[in-house]
Protein backbone atom coordinates (compact mmCIF):
# COMPACT_ATOMS: atom_id res chain seq x y z
CA UNK A 1 0.00 0.00 0.00
CA UNK A 2 1.36 3.33 -1.29
CA UNK A 3 2.07 5.69 2.17
CA UNK A 4 -0.46 8.56 2.32
CA UNK A 5 0.63 11.47 4.58
CA UNK A 6 -1.85 12.72 6.75
CA UNK A 7 -2.65 15.97 5.81
CA UNK A 8 -3.98 13.94 2.42
CA UNK A 9 -5.60 11.63 4.90
CA UNK A 10 -7.61 14.45 6.32
CA UNK A 11 -8.45 16.05 3.02
CA UNK A 12 -9.86 12.82 1.80
CA UNK A 13 -11.75 12.29 5.10
CA UNK A 14 -13.43 15.76 4.27
CA UNK A 15 -14.34 14.73 0.81
CA UNK A 16 -15.51 11.36 2.07
CA UNK A 17 -17.69 13.50 4.45
CA UNK A 18 -18.50 15.34 1.83
CA UNK A 19 -20.23 12.64 -0.41
CA UNK A 20 -21.76 11.12 2.10
CA UNK A 21 -23.60 14.46 3.04
CA UNK A 22 -24.64 15.11 -0.66
CA UNK A 23 -25.63 11.33 -0.50
CA UNK A 24 -28.02 11.87 2.65
CA UNK A 25 -29.40 14.99 0.88
CA UNK A 26 -30.65 13.68 -2.29
CA UNK A 27 -32.25 10.51 -0.90
CA UNK A 28 -34.07 13.18 1.70
CA UNK A 29 -34.80 15.40 -0.85
CA UNK A 30 -35.99 11.93 -3.02
CA UNK A 31 -38.39 11.63 0.17
CA UNK A 32 -39.92 15.01 -0.05
CA UNK A 33 -40.56 15.44 -3.86
CA UNK A 34 -43.89 14.53 -5.25
CA UNK A 35 -42.89 14.15 -8.89
CA UNK A 36 -41.67 10.69 -10.04
CA UNK A 37 -38.91 11.97 -12.60
CA UNK A 38 -37.70 14.27 -9.94
CA UNK A 39 -37.74 11.70 -7.26
CA UNK A 40 -35.70 9.21 -9.62
CA UNK A 41 -33.42 11.50 -10.42
CA UNK A 42 -32.73 12.38 -6.96
CA UNK A 43 -31.99 8.51 -6.57
CA UNK A 44 -29.87 8.27 -9.24
CA UNK A 45 -27.54 11.54 -7.47
CA UNK A 46 -27.78 9.79 -4.23
CA UNK A 47 -26.78 6.61 -5.93
CA UNK A 48 -24.05 8.29 -7.67
CA UNK A 49 -22.52 10.13 -4.60
CA UNK A 50 -22.09 6.69 -2.87
CA UNK A 51 -20.04 5.70 -5.32
CA UNK A 52 -17.44 8.97 -5.26
CA UNK A 53 -17.09 7.86 -1.56
CA UNK A 54 -16.70 4.53 -1.64
CA UNK A 55 -14.26 5.40 -4.50
CA UNK A 56 -12.52 7.75 -2.33
CA UNK A 57 -12.30 5.12 0.46
CA UNK A 58 -10.56 2.83 -2.00
CA UNK A 59 -7.91 5.66 -2.70
CA UNK A 60 -7.33 5.74 1.54
CA UNK A 61 -6.95 1.69 1.50
CA UNK A 62 -5.29 0.95 -1.74
CA UNK A 63 -3.15 4.44 -2.31
CA UNK A 64 -3.48 6.58 -4.97
CA UNK A 65 -1.15 5.99 -7.02
CA UNK A 66 -2.78 2.74 -8.50
CA UNK A 67 -6.34 4.53 -8.62
CA UNK A 68 -5.57 7.53 -9.94
CA UNK A 69 -2.48 7.38 -12.50
CA UNK A 70 -4.70 5.08 -14.70
CA UNK A 71 -7.27 7.74 -15.24
CA UNK A 72 -6.11 9.78 -18.15
CA UNK A 73 -6.33 13.46 -17.41
CA UNK A 74 -8.22 15.41 -19.75
CA UNK A 75 -9.76 19.10 -20.18
CA UNK A 76 -13.58 19.57 -18.76
CA UNK A 77 -15.16 22.76 -19.75
CA UNK A 78 -17.21 23.97 -17.50
CA UNK A 79 -20.32 25.31 -19.17
CA UNK A 80 -21.49 27.85 -15.95
CA UNK A 81 -24.99 27.39 -16.22
CA UNK A 82 -25.63 26.78 -12.91
CA UNK A 83 -23.65 30.31 -12.42
CA UNK A 84 -26.73 32.01 -13.58
CA UNK A 85 -29.65 30.46 -12.03
CA UNK A 86 -31.21 30.43 -8.83
CA UNK A 87 -30.84 27.42 -6.46
CA UNK A 88 -34.11 26.55 -4.56
CA UNK A 89 -34.67 24.52 -1.66
CA UNK A 90 -35.51 21.09 -2.68
CA UNK A 91 -39.08 20.15 -0.83
CA UNK A 92 -42.37 18.52 -2.34
CA UNK A 93 -43.16 20.93 -4.44
CA UNK A 94 -39.64 20.50 -6.19
CA UNK A 95 -39.52 19.75 -10.19
CA UNK A 96 -36.77 18.42 -12.37
CA UNK A 97 -35.50 21.74 -13.01
CA UNK A 98 -35.18 22.48 -9.71
CA UNK A 99 -33.64 19.11 -9.13
CA UNK A 100 -30.71 19.76 -11.60
CA UNK A 101 -29.89 23.53 -10.62
CA UNK A 102 -29.00 21.82 -6.77
CA UNK A 103 -27.28 19.14 -7.86
CA UNK A 104 -25.04 21.24 -10.36
CA UNK A 105 -24.61 23.52 -7.36
CA UNK A 106 -23.54 21.03 -5.33
CA UNK A 107 -20.94 19.52 -7.67
CA UNK A 108 -19.99 23.25 -8.42
CA UNK A 109 -19.26 23.04 -4.27
CA UNK A 110 -17.24 20.00 -4.35
CA UNK A 111 -15.35 21.32 -7.55
CA UNK A 112 -14.31 24.49 -5.79
CA UNK A 113 -13.34 22.71 -2.74
CA UNK A 114 -10.73 20.57 -4.76
CA UNK A 115 -9.68 22.99 -6.79
CA UNK A 116 -8.92 25.45 -3.17
CA UNK A 117 -7.29 22.35 -1.76
CA UNK A 118 -4.78 21.82 -4.48
CA UNK A 119 -3.99 25.73 -4.15
CA UNK A 120 -3.27 25.43 -0.61
CA UNK A 121 -0.75 22.45 -0.75
CA UNK A 122 2.48 22.67 -1.89
CA UNK A 123 3.40 18.98 -2.23
CA UNK A 124 3.50 18.62 -6.34
CA UNK A 125 1.90 14.83 -6.40
CA UNK A 126 -0.65 16.15 -3.61
CA UNK A 127 -1.94 19.09 -5.88
CA UNK A 128 -2.40 16.54 -8.58
CA UNK A 129 -4.34 14.26 -7.02
CA UNK A 130 -6.58 17.24 -5.83
CA UNK A 131 -6.43 18.62 -9.51
CA UNK A 132 -7.76 15.60 -10.61
CA UNK A 133 -10.54 15.09 -8.20
CA UNK A 134 -11.24 18.49 -8.91
CA UNK A 135 -11.85 17.50 -13.04
CA UNK A 136 -13.93 14.61 -11.79
CA UNK A 137 -16.39 16.64 -9.82
CA UNK A 138 -16.21 19.04 -13.08
CA UNK A 139 -17.10 16.15 -15.14
CA UNK A 140 -20.06 15.70 -12.92
CA UNK A 141 -21.47 18.74 -12.91
CA UNK A 142 -20.73 18.90 -16.72
CA UNK A 143 -22.71 16.31 -17.48
CA UNK A 144 -25.53 17.85 -15.58
CA UNK A 145 -25.42 20.97 -17.17
CA UNK A 146 -25.57 19.18 -20.65
CA UNK A 147 -28.71 17.69 -19.27
CA UNK A 148 -30.19 20.86 -18.17
CA UNK A 149 -29.63 22.32 -21.20
CA UNK A 150 -31.38 19.83 -23.40
CA UNK A 151 -34.32 19.96 -21.31
CA UNK A 152 -34.68 23.71 -20.38
CA UNK A 153 -32.24 25.47 -23.19
CA UNK A 154 -34.66 25.97 -26.14
CA UNK A 155 -33.29 27.18 -29.38
CA UNK A 156 -34.77 30.46 -30.66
Amino acid sequence: MASLDEHFREIIGIAISNEENAEKFYREAAEKVKLDHAKKALLELAKEETGHAEFLKTILEKGVEEILSAQPTRGIQDLKIVDYLSVKELNEYANYQDVLTAAMQREKIAYDFYSEMANLVHNEKLKGILLKLAEVEMGHKNRLERLYEEEFYQEF
